[in-house]
């Protein structure tokens, strides 16, 4: 089993300042910095890129914190995954497909 980060309320996926602080700490390098004029939303760090929700030191920062981790408009929650998944999305808010929850179609 894998474990991944999704975000479960309409929002969007981000973590708090305290859950980048931690990032950082681990030795994430995925964190940039940003000046408190760049902010809108209270936050002084955003991911370079889209972060691999399943990196372990990710998931390690989210269970360590657990709510305290959830950026502004989140609620961050680790789920369990084996095999074939993807992250699907509706307006901020995420859930996990596998092969099992896909109605599939047959064409002849």
């Amino acid at each position: 089993m894998t474990k991944v980060v999704i975000n479960t309320c309409y929002g969007g996926f981000d973590l708090s300042n305290e859950a980048y602080e931690k990032l950082i700490e681990y030795g994430y390098d995925n964190v940039r910095t940003i000046s408190p004029q760049e902010s809108f939303d209270g936050m002084n760090y955003y991911f370079n890129r889209e972060p691999d929700r399943a990196d372990c030191t990710l998931v390690k920062v989210v269970e360590e914190l657990g709510e305290r981790a959830n950026g502004p408009f989140s609620e961050l929650k680790v789920v369990e995954v084996s095999g074939l998944y993807t992250i699907k999305e509706y307006d901020g808010k995420e859930w996990i497909d596998t092969p099992d929850t896909i109605q599939w179609s047959y064409a002849e």
